[in-house]
C-alpha cells in the first residue's frame, strides 16, 4: 500500500527518519519539562515575573513610568525645549559655551574665583549637614571634601 506503515516497513530510510524525529521530539519534550520546572521554582527574573503577580505588576508599572519619562525627555529634546535641546540642535550654543569654558580655563583669576566660590558652597553644604547631625556627633572639625575626595584648594589670584 501507499500509507505510512507500509512505507516504513519497506523503506528503511523512512523508518530511520521517523526514529530520528521521535528521538528529537523526546529530547525537546524533556527540555521543555526542565524549562517549565525551572520557571516554576527558579529565582531569576522570568520565574519571578511568572509566579509573583504583585512583583510583575510593580515592575510593569515602573517600566511604564520609565518609558513615559523617557518619552517626555525625548519630546523636549526633539521639540527644542531647554538648554540640552539647544546644545544638541544648535551648534552656535555649543560653540558659545565652549568659548566661555576655554576663556575661563585660560584666566588664572577666573579659575581662582570659581574654585573659591566652589569651596564656599561646599563649606555651606558641609555646615548644614553638620547642623543636622550635630546632636549625636562629637563635633570634630573636618575639611570638606570635593566629590573626588580631595579637599578644595583655592589658588591665589
Amino acid at each position: 500500500g501507499d500509507g505510512m506503515l507500509p512505507m516504513m516497513l519497506h523503506d528503511g530510510e523512512a523508518a530511520q527518519r521517523l526514529d530520528s524525529t521521535l528521538v528529537s521530539l523526546q529530547q525537546t519534550s524533556q527540555e521543555f519539562a526542565n524549562l517549565s520546572r525551572d520557571l516554576r521554582s527558579g529565582d531569576g527574573l522570568l520565574p519571578k515575573l511568572l509566579n509573583d503577580d504583585e512583583y510583575a505588576e510593580q515592575l510593569t508599572s515602573e517600566l511604564q513610568a520609565l518609558v513615559e519619562n523617557l518619552r517626555q525627555v525625548s519630546d523636549k529634546l526633539n521639540g527644542g525645549e531647554g538648554t540640552a535641546a539647544r546644545l544638541i540642535d544648535d551648534p552656535a550654543v555649543y560653540e558659545a559655551v565652549n568659548d566661555i569654558l576655554v576663556g575661563i580655563n585660560e584666566s588664572r583669576l577666573l579659575r581662582w574665583l570659581i574654585r573659591n566660590r566652589q569651596k564656599k558652597g561646599i563649606e555651606k553644604r558641609y555646615d548644614a549637614a553638620q547642623g543636622e547631625t550635630a546632636a549625636g556627633d562629637s563635633g570634630a572639625a573636618r575639611e570638606p571634601a570635593l566629590s573626588n575626595g580631595e579637599a578644595p584648594v583655592a589658588d591665589p589670584p
